[in-house]
């Protein structure tokens, strides 16, 4: 049985000198673990408690605002399905909306 979870957090985020990179046609890039950082102190900052766990998978991905990442995110026992969209990118900084979207049950 899946069941909708009421939760969505907003961070910003900054493409750091040390790990920015840009695609061949020069649109930034962002380590998806990262990204998976940055969402999961937001939930803490919201809930209280970062998750056990987010994973937005492996690798880069392009800063596109409007694009969507989704994720795993683990918490305790239960896994649930979650989206990180970019909202705003602007030179070197961006914001996500994340949203915890559905428990995963098998």
């Amino acid at each position: 049985m899946n069941r909708r979870i009421v939760a969505s957090f907003v961070a910003t985020g900054l493409l750091a000198g040390c790990s920015f990179s840009s695609s061949s046609d020069g649109t930034p890039r962002e380590e998806r673990s990262k990204i998976a950082d940055l969402a999961s102190d937001a939930l803490a900052e919201s809930v209280g408690r970062p998750p056990d766990d987010l994973d937005c998978g492996d690798g880069e991905v392009d800063v596109v605002e409007g694009d969507v990442i989704d994720g795993t995110l683990t918490d305790g026992t239960n896994t649930f399905r979650a989206t990180v969209t970019f909202t705003e990118v602007d030179g070197d900084e961006y914001k996500i909306h994340a949203e915890v979207v559905e428990e995963i049950t098998e």
